[in-house]
C-alpha cells in the first residue's frame, strides 16, 4: 500500500466520527469462542497478516478543512488481553492509530471496531480470515473454501468503493416527519459501562417457532423486544409515544455490491403501545413493515436522501468545526429521538467445515449509548444462535422480560452467560 494512499469516508461514515465518545463509542464487536485457548503470540502473528488483505481498515482518521478523511496506518495493531467492558471508545492515540480493537480472553477472539470503518457484513470478513488464518497458523488442516478471502489475495478495487453513490438514484418523495419514539429510561452506570447478557439459542428450534407463526426470525425477536419494552415500562399508561426499533438492513442482499466500507440503511418498525399488545397481531404488524420497508424501492428514497445530503452545495463548503456541530444536532434529533432500541441481526455466518469444527459460537455486541441504552445484536454459527443485549443502565427488567419471554412462553431454551459489568460496578 502507497504510504501517502488516502480516501473519503463513505457516506455513512460520516457521522461516526462527529458523534463518538466515551458515552457514544460507535463500536461494535465481533467475536468468535474456538474450541480451544487462545495463543496470543499466534493471534498477534495472524492480525499482522490479515491486516494486510484489509487496506480500507489499516487506516488513521485524519482531520481536513472540510471533511474527515482516511489515511493508511503502517503500525501494527497490537493485540491486548480483554481486562475492559465491550464496545468501549477507542482512542487511536493510545491505540497505534487504529480505530480497531483485537482482543482475546480465554478461547474468544473479539474485534471491535469503529462504525466510520464498516458496517457488521464487512467485518465478518475480516473476523472470518482472521480465524482461518489463526487455526492455519496454530497447525490446523483448514481449507479457505469459497467463504473466506486470504489474506494473500490483493484487494479488488470494489471491496473499497462507496456503494452509496453506486447505485444511487435521483427520485421524488415526500419529506416525512419522523415522530420522536418511547426512549428507554434508566440509571446510567457511573463510570459508564456496557453490562451484556447472551443468550444461546439453537437456530433450528427459534427458525421453527418463527415458521409457525409465519413470519422470520428477526420479526419475532423484535416482536419479543417490543412486548419487552411495553410490559416493562409502558402497560400502566404513563406513556402513549410509539415503540420504533431500528433495524439495519445490509443493502448488500438488496444491491450487486462487494463492498468492504458501510453500506447498510435503517428502517424503523413502529407499534402504537395498545392495552392489548397481543402477540399474534404485532407479528402480523411487524412482518409487513419488514416487508414493505425493506423492497427495492423503498430503499432507493433512503440511498438519495443521504447522497443528495452529502452532495448539499453549501456542505462542501462549511468548515468541519461548524460542519459537526450540525451534524451533532442532527443525530439528536433524527437519529437517537426517533427510535426506542436496535436490533442488528447480521445473520448466519459461514464457514467451510474445516474451519467451523474449530468454532464453537460467535456473538455481535452492539453498543449502547446514553440516548439509546439498550440495543441487541444478533448472529449464528454451526445451527448457534447468539442474543446478545447490551445495556449502560443499571435496571435489568426489558432485558429479563425478553428471555424469559422466549424460554417461558415459547418454550426455547435458552443458555444465558453475562459479561458481569453489572457486579463489578456494584463492587466501586
Amino acid at each position: 500500500m502507497n504510504t501517502n494512499q488516502w480516501y473519503r469516508l463513505d457516506n455513512a461514515a460520516k457521522i461516526f466520527p462527529t458523534i463518538s465518545r466515551i458515552e457514544n463509542s460507535a463500536t461494535y464487536r465481533l467475536a468468535i469462542t474456538l474450541i480451544e485457548e487462545i495463543d496470543p503470540d499466534i493471534l498477534q502473528k495472524s492480525v499482522d497478516q490479515t491486516l494486510t488483505r484489509y487496506p480500507t481498515l489499516a487506516v488513521w482518521l485524519r482531520r481536513g478543512y472540510f471533511w474527515y478523511f482516511f489515511e493508511n496506518n503502517e503500525n501494527q495493531l497490537l493485540i491486548e488481553t480483554e481486562t475492559r467492558t465491550p464496545c468501549g471508545h477507542i482512542d487511536p492515540i493510545y491505540n497505534n492509530g487504529y480505530l480497531m480493537k483485537v482482543f482475546y480472553f480465554g478461547k474468544r477472539i473479539s474485534v471491535e471496531t469503529h462504525h466510520s470503518l464498516s458496517d457488521g457484513s464487512g467485518a465478518i470478513e475480516f473476523i472470518k480470515t482472521l480465524t482461518y488464518t489463526y487455526l492455519k497458523m496454530s497447525g490446523k488442516e483448514v481449507d479457505p473454501g469459497d467463504e473466506i478471502l486470504l489474506p494473500d489475495e490483493i484487494p479488488s478495487r470494489y471491496e473499497s468503493e462507496d456503494s452509496f453513490h453506486k447505485y444511487y438514484q435521483p427520485c421524488e418523495r415526500q419529506p416525512i416527519k419522523e415522530e420522536d419514539a418511547f426512549m428507554i429510561r434508566g440509571t446510567v452506570f457511573k463510570p459508564f459501562g456496557n453490562h451484556v447478557d447472551t443468550g444461546v439459542v439453537d437456530v433450528q428450534e427459534i427458525r421453527k417457532l418463527a415458521k409457525s407463526n409465519g413470519v422470520t426470525i428477526t420479526t419475532y425477536l423484535v416482536a419479543r423486544l417490543i412486548r419487552s419494552v411495553y410490559e416493562e415500562s409502558m402497560q400502566f399508561g404513563l406513556y402513549t409515544e410509539p415503540i420504533k426499533i431500528a433495524v439495519p438492513v445490509n443493502l448488500r442482499g438488496i444491491f450487486p455490491s462487494k463492498t468492504l466500507r458501510n453500506f447498510f440503511s435503517v428502517v424503523h418498525v413502529v407499534v402504537k403501545p395498545d392495552e392489548s399488545m397481543e402477540f399474534a397481531d404485532l407479528l402480523k404488524s411487524i412482518q409487513a413493515q419488514l416487508v414493505e420497508k425493506t423492497k427495492k424501492e423503498s430503499l432507493y428514497p433512503k440511498i438519495a436522501d443521504h447522497v443528495e445530503s452529502e452532495r448539499f452545495f453549501l456542505s462542501r463548503f462549511i468548515p468541519l468545526g461548524l460542519k459537526n456541530i450540525i451534524l451533532r444536532f442532527a443525530y439528536r434529533r433524527y437519529g437517537t429521538k426517533v427510535k426506542t432500541a436496535t436490533i442488528s441481526n447480521l445473520g448466519r455466518v459461514a464457514f467451510p467445515d474445516s474451519v467451523s469444527q474449530w468454532v464453537d459460537r460467535m456473538e455481535v455486541v452492539f453498543y449502547p449509548s446514553t440516548g439509546s441504552p439498550l440495543n441487541l445484536g444478533i448472529s449464528s454459527v454451526n445451527d448457534k444462535m447468539s442474543i446478545s443485549i447490551s445495556r449502560c443502565i443499571v435496571e435489568p427488567g426489558i432485558t429479563k422480560r425478553f428471555f424469559r419471554g422466549l424460554s417461558k412462553e415459547d418454550g426455547i431454551h435458552v443458555k444465558i452467560y453475562s459479561n458481569e459489568w453489572e457486579a463489578f460496578h456494584e463492587k466501586l
